[in-house]
């Protein structure tokens, strides 16, 4: 388990697995996250934490939980992690009712610093469309900056969008972490 401020961040259980259908069923949450919307079904969802628990996936998923009412509120991981280079991307989403709540800052801050401290990354980095400001914001308050523009990388709902790669190294987290844990 890690602990943040708001939030735990916990293994994913069978039991999760009809409320992160849900999130994902929203176009609100799965268009950010590059989901070519269609939907997807709890069968679906079953396969992937089937395949998730034998290790077919190189990736981690932890739910991430509210430290208060031990409600499900989305999920966060690492993956293309590299432990060779000491480096690894992180991904997270949020149902849409947990928005603007202070929830995904908390968990990335929690995420990126065992990142950093527990697994000795030097460098965490993300991807993120430019249209999706609120997950920006949230990124650069936990000291990510923008390394690269892909422009018109992607095609969603009609347009092409920017993709935008973000980054931040544990001598730049650190800092900003400590600020966060003392409230400043």
């Amino acid at each position: 388990m890690i602990y943040g401020k708001l939030v735990k961040l916990r293994p994913v259980e069978r039991e999760d697995l009809p409320k992160t259908t849900g999130f994902l069923n929203d176009p609100e949450v799965s268009i950010p996250l590059g989901a070519k919307y269609f939907g997807i079904s709890l069968k679906t969802e079953e396969n992937w934490y089937r395949g998730y628990l034998k290790g077919d996936y190189h990736f981690t998923s932890l739910v991430i939980e509210n430290l208060k009412t031990g409600e499900h509120m989305g999920h966060i991981g690492f993956n293309e992690v590299s432990w060779k280079d000491r480096k690894a991307t992180v991904g997270l989403f949020l149902g849409k009712e947990y928005w603007g709540k202070g929830y995904g800052t908390d968990a990335l801050m929690s995420m990126c610093h065992y990142g950093f401290t527990q697994l000795n990354f030097q460098r965490i980095q993300l991807q993120v469309f430019a249209f999706n400001r609120r997950a920006i914001r949230c990124y650069e308050k936990c000291g990510f900056i923008v390394e690269v523009v892909e422009k018109n990388a992607n095609y969603i709902n009609g347009e092409y969008v920017d993709n935008i790669v973000m980054g931040v190294l544990v001598e730049e987290f650190m800092p900003i972490y400590e600020k966060y844990i003392r409230g400043e």
